[in-house]
């Protein structure tokens, strides 16, 4: 599946993360989240991102939105990984290795929900503009485990 970059163009750079955990017989499951409110997104599994802030680092934004959206600690990240640039460099993806699924703080008012999701739930349920970056992000994890 090839995704145009056809969406207007990003106002302001963004940054974007995917944790993910490997389970002892090697499965991958990636965290997506579904806005609290559809106007940021659609009702589908996303990513979870935002703009970076004012002398932020991409990774720095990346790291808080995951906090902001999914309870994300970072001392629960064990390795990180840029996994794509996107929309002519506006918008950054990094996928994170998981310690323990279940060491998550509660998320923000943003997220209406998350969900640790297995490669055929992603595909079946993710939001299909973003498919692109997931895709990337877990040929990259395959390449890391």
């Amino acid at each position: 599946m090839k995704l145009k970059e056809s969406i207007p163009a990003l106002p302001k750079k963004r940054a974007g993360i995917i944790p993910f955990y490997v389970d002892e017989n090697g499965k991958i499951e990636m965290m997506l989240m579904v806005p609290s409110d559809p106007k940021f997104g659609g009702e589908k599994f996303q990513i979870a991102k935002g703009e970076i802030d004012q002398g932020e680092s991409v990774k720095g934004a990346a790291y808080r939105e995951g906090k902001e959206e999914l309870g994300l600690k970072p001392s629960n990240i064990s390795a990180s990984y840029t996994s794509g640039s996107y929309f002519g460099g506006k918008f950054t993806v990094f996928a994170v290795l998981i310690k323990n699924k279940s060491d998550f703080s509660p998320f923000g008012s943003e997220t209406g929900a998350v969900k640790w999701m297995n490669w055929r739930e992603v595909y079946a349920g993710a939001r299909k503009e973003q498919m692109k970056m997931i895709v990337d992000a877990y040929r990259l994890i395959k390449t890391k485990i």
